[in-house]
């Protein structure tokens, strides 16, 4: 299925007229007494412009791709679809429910669910806007999907679609319709000729698929007084409702006025015409050229966040680095301080142990000192006895040295003899 924006391209030309249509649809409806839960379920792409006229007090908006900034009201909450075709809502949810120009893009089976499912969903109404199957419908689609690639150099993604698909059956939406709600009108919106002409000036103008180009007042111009009754309808509005239609206002007959007028001179309006073509193919090489320069600065500015991110890699990466660094260094030291903290230990241990050893020596010396004291005091006895003995060996020996002198030689042997008694002499050897 494809997806839109709020824009409809070829179909944002008739925006006044189908808007008017529609608001007038949506005027018949008769809620359902207090019942009512004054909600609106919109489906589809071509309906924020009918948001602001509405007077719902909430409306849920189911669009894959929401436009930005187009200035919804606050009532307006947008919503996936994310298990199309089923509606992720209650039974009769909704007071009244809209799906606008999106069974166009549907296969038969997936948009026969779909208007099933907005009967369920829905307690007063449901409008359905498209256009609906018939040769003249279909051909002029052709024909403007062809001109379109003839211009463009490829198909209208939408029209494409709506070929591929092909355009909803108005007899069996009809009869889906008429088996949930009692009351039923259908009303055709704009001629096949119209919408032809309009498609064709948009082409010719170049504008863009997703804008609401405004050309509706300049093709009213030329074609104001052109009467559409009699002829192929190209939309037609399908009002079901569970209480009875409101009537049409007078003077009604499916053609929306938009306000317009023409003043008889054709050939000064086709000359606007073809004037508002040339501006607007100009305002699109300007807008070629505005879009050239914002992509421009998005690269630019792509490139820019992309240094940036760069530089901010590098920075993150090397302060990383560095708090690594700062994490080693810290533990190392905080290694090397635990070891010298464990080496202070040691020593301090060691130093305990050489003071007790200290201790050990000091009390072994003064322990020494007090067991050599009376050696010392026995030698110094002895060594007194030993001069005294001197002494007195040196006293006999004058005593004897007188006697040999005085005695003579014989007493001087028994003296000897007895020294030698006395006192034996070593012998010497000979």
């Amino acid at each position: 299925m494809v997806r839109t924006k709020h824009g409809l391209g070829i179909a944002a030309l008739e925006s006044i007229r189908c808007r008017s249509a529609l608001a007038a649809a949506l005027r018949r409806i008769v809620p359902a007494g207090t019942s009512s839960s004054g909600r609106m379920l919109a489906i589809g792409g071509g309906l924020p412009r009918l948001m602001h006229d509405t007077e719902s007090r909430e409306i849920v908006w189911l669009c894959a791709t929401p436009p930005q900034d187009i200035g919804l009201p606050e009532r307006v909450r947008i919503e996936p679809w994310p298990d199309m075709p089923m509606l992720p809502f209650g039974d009769r949810s909704f007071g009244c429910v809209v799906v606008y120009d999106e069974l166009t893009l549907m296969q038969r089976q997936v948009r026969e669910t779909v208007v099933r499912e907005a009967c369920r969903v829905a307690e007063d109404a449901v409008v359905v806007v498209a256009p609906f199957q018939g040769d003249e419908v279909c051909e002029a689609i052709r024909q403007i999907n062809r001109l379109h690639r003839q211009t463009r150099g490829k198909d209208h993604p939408r029209l494409a679609r709506q070929m591929e698909c092909g355009l909803p059956d108005l007899e069996a939406t009809w009869r889906q319709l008429a088996g949930h709600f009692p009351h039923l009108d259908a009303t055709a919106l704009g001629s096949v000729s119209r919408w032809r002409s309009t498609a064709t000036l948009a082409i010719l103008a170049g504008e863009e698929d997703d804008a609401d180009l405004g050309l509706e007042p300049l093709v009213e111009s030329v074609f104001g007084g052109m009467d559409d009754n009699g002829l192929p309808a190209f939309r037609h509005v399908l009002t079901a409702s569970r209480l009875p239609l409101r009537e049409p206002p007078a003077g009604s007959n499916g053609r929306s006025s938009n306000g317009h007028t023409t003043n008889g001179h054709a050939g000064d309006d086709l000359l606007s015409c073809l004037t508002y073509v040339r501006g607007a193919r100009m305002e699109r090489a300007l807008g070629d050229v505005v879009r050239y320069l914002r992509s421009e600065l998005s690269r630019f500015a792509e490139t820019l966040r992309r240094e940036s991110d760069e530089q901010s890699a590098c920075a993150r990466a090397e302060k990383e680095a560095m708090q690594a660094e700062h994490e080693r260094i810290v533990a190392d030291l905080t290694g090397e301080l635990r070891d010298a903290e464990q080496t202070i230990g040691r020593m301090a241990a060691e130093i305990e142990e050489l003071k007790a050893e200290r201790a050990n020596l000091t009390a072994a010396v003064e322990e020494a000192r007090g067991l050599l004291q009376p050696v010392q005091s026995a030698v110094e006895a002895e060594r007194s006895r030993v001069g005294e003995l001197a002494r007195h060996v040196t006293d006999l020996q004058h005593v004897i040295a007188v006697m040999e002198a005085t005695l003579g030689w014989k007493l001087l042997v028994v003296f000897r003899g007895i020294r030698e008694r006395l006192f034996p002499r070593r012998k010497r050897s000979s």
